[in-house]
């Protein structure tokens, strides 16, 4: 049955219990206040810049492994954005998408493949394909931040400052537990039992006004832990109130049973260190679009034509002016 929104408050309302180091951390909280604690902090964020780098490892059992790198250079300002990733071609043999950019210049979205040099056109905001999840979007995946380009896409820069449409967990079974973390800090787990038995529990760390999350995981109905996701060395950037805390080392776990992972893997974990990260400074127009002149093939999605091709002498009429 579903709960109103009244209902909601008075039933998840809970009140943190610290130690009496903490007692100045004693507040009544909701679902609803910690995504607003969420929403206060991201539309501090007019524009960001960072560059990562990733550490894929695929655990095949009896002690054989396979990894793989990429990188991941991320800019973004207000609605518009562009994101660079390279991959090694062990990558894109095991299913992943390869190199490549995407930018969005708030009305037309380009992508160029880096490996033929394509570069498709197409009107509107289209769906993040980076062959890595971009590490300042991971913290939120599972607080269901709605994308603007599509239903379970990955998340911009324009979706996180709004937080509009946002909820903690995807059933009514939600339950809120704290208890007191270090020093002048309180953590609050928020568990979300799924129809299909799955349990996620997001961990938030709260300083000042501001609650973060620190990790997350799922079990199975089994009680077998399936994923892990710990969000650690954040950095507090200067001038924001309440405080913005964005995690410079990101590791992700995953357990299968070799159904749903490339090369029958039984495990696999990407670790992922944020080399460069820049808040609100300003950034080149140019970056949120790229030049025709770098495709050697360019094809306008929206209208199906290919305005230019290696084998063609003739550009379109778009591609001429």
């Amino acid at each position: 049955m579903k709960m109103s929104k009244a209902m909601s408050v008075s039933i998840f309302s809970v009140f943190l219990w610290t130690a009496p180091a903490l007692a100045d951390l004693q507040v009544a909280t909701t679902p609803e206040a910690l995504v607003q604690s969420l929403r206060a902090q991201f539309a501090q964020i007019s524009s960001v810049h960072l560059r990562a780098r990733y550490v894929l490892v695929f655990d095949l059992g009896d002690g054989n492994s396979e990894s793989a790198a990429a990188s991941l250079e991320y800019w973004a300002s207000g609605d518009r954005f562009r994101v660079e990733t390279i991959a090694e071609p062990e990558l894109a043999s095991a299913g992943f998408i390869g190199s490549q950019t995407i930018t969005f210049d708030g009305s037309e979205s380009r992508i160029l493949t880096n490996d033929n040099r394509t570069l498709i056109i197409k009107g509107g905001e289209i769906p993040d394909s980076s062959v890595v999840p971009n590490p300042l979007f991971i913290p939120l995946a599972n607080l269901n931040v709605e994308s603007r380009a599509c239903a379970d896409c990955r998340l911009s820069l324009a979706d996180v400052r709004r937080i509009s449409a946002t909820r903690l967990g995807t059933s009514d079974r939600l339950r809120l537990s704290t208890f007191a973390g270090p020093s002048g800090t309180a953590e609050l787990t928020v568990a979300d039992s799924s129809p299909l038995g799955d349990v996620k529990e997001i961990r938030f760390a709260r300083s000042g006004s501001s609650w973060w999350p620190v990790s997350s995981l799922t079990r199975g109905v089994d009680g077998q832990l399936k994923d892990r996701n710990t969000f650690d060395s954040a950095e507090v950037i200067e001038n924001t109130s309440p405080q913005v805390r964005l995690p410079r080392h990101l590791l992700l776990e995953h357990w299968s049973d070799g159904t749903d992972l490339p090369n029958a893997a039984k495990a696999f974990s990407m670790d992922i260190v944020v080399e460069q990260l820049t808040v609100n400074g300003p950034i080149e127009d140019t970056l949120f679009t790229i030049s025709e002149e770098l495709g050697s093939t360019v094809i306008d999605e929206d209208s199906h034509q290919v305005l230019r091709a290696p084998s063609c002498s003739k550009n379109s009429e778009r591609a001429s002016h």
